[in-house]
């Protein structure tokens, strides 16, 4: 932060709504990685809204660790319809046997999300990305072409 990178870190997903509110309150984030458990504190989730930080959200990785035993107890449904920025992400590929491919594939079968659903997805991630404003603005042209 201090040189003036963006700061994103992982919390919410193990330890639950506590380890976002030490994130978001104590380090300079835009970004959390998960956040899923978010959820379990309705003034968290009002907050992540109000400060405009984004979610990382993984369904192989909560489901492979079990935070949620099925796809359809996953909370980003529930996220999403607080207004809340999310993408969809990997975590780590080789250990949970996904990509990124393979959760926008998943979200739209267990999820029941449509083309429309995973575009404003892609278009939440790319507003939400660490990457150089030229190279956003073009990803998001492409995402609104689709």
């Amino acid at each position: 932060a201090k040189a003036n990178y963006p700061c994103t870190v992982h919390a919410g997903e193990i330890c639950g709504a506590e380890s976002v509110w030490d994130a978001i309150n104590y380090l300079p984030v835009s970004r959390i990685g998960h956040g899923v458990r978010s959820v379990e504190d309705e003034h968290l989730l009002d907050e992540l809204k109000n400060r405009n930080i984004a979610l990382e959200i993984c369904p192989g990785s909560n489901l492979a660790l079990s935070i949620y035993p099925s796809w359809e107890s996953h909370p980003i449904k529930l996220i999403m319809s607080k207004g809340i920025s999310v993408s969809l992400n990997s975590d780590d590929p080789p250990f949970f046997n996904t990509s990124v491919g393979l959760e926008y594939q998943n979200s739209a079968k267990h999820f029941d999300f449509g083309i429309e659903e995973l575009k404003s997805i892609s278009l939440m991630a790319m507003k939400a990305s660490f990457a150089d404003p030229d190279i956003k603005s073009r990803l998001v042209d492409k995402i609104l072409q689709f």
